[in-house]
């Protein structure tokens, strides 16, 4: 029976080894983004009238149209998550005045609880 505890102690010891090692892994970059609404975006409800795109990237820097975030609104340059009067919301500014709204996100489409109802789908990277 010792013999055999000998015998296999070394075993379980390799396999947890392997698992560890195979869970690991690499980052690679089609490991998702820590928040999930980074990356590019295209809006289709409503109907832009041209490609109305939305870069949000990691470090909180913007670009893209306003126009299908609030109407009227212009080029946008930061975003984040929350501000004090809605800390779960979507929020971004063009300069110093954050404007937030309430978002889902469902697989590769952004909602977002405007008055245009607006929806964006995620822009896949060409491999």
């Amino acid at each position: 029976m010792s013999q055999l505890r000998v015998l296999a102690l070394p075993a379980v010891a390799l396999a947890v080894v392997m698992i560890a090692a195979s869970c690991a892994g690499d980052s690679s970059e089609d490991a998702p983004p820590a928040n999930p609404l980074v990356g590019e975006w295209v809006r289709f409800n409503p109907p832009p009238s041209t490609a109305d795109t939305l870069k949000l990237r990691a470090d909180g820097s913007a670009s893209g149209d306003g126009d299908g975030l609030e109407s009227g609104m212009g080029r946008v340059a930061r975003w984040k998550i929350g501000i004090e009067v809605m800390p779960d919301g979507f929020c971004w500014a063009e300069t110093s005045q954050w404007q937030c709204q309430a978002y889902l996100i469902r697989g590769d489409t952004l909602s977002l609880a405007n008055e245009r109802a607006s929806r964006y789908v995620r822009v896949k990277k060409q491999k």
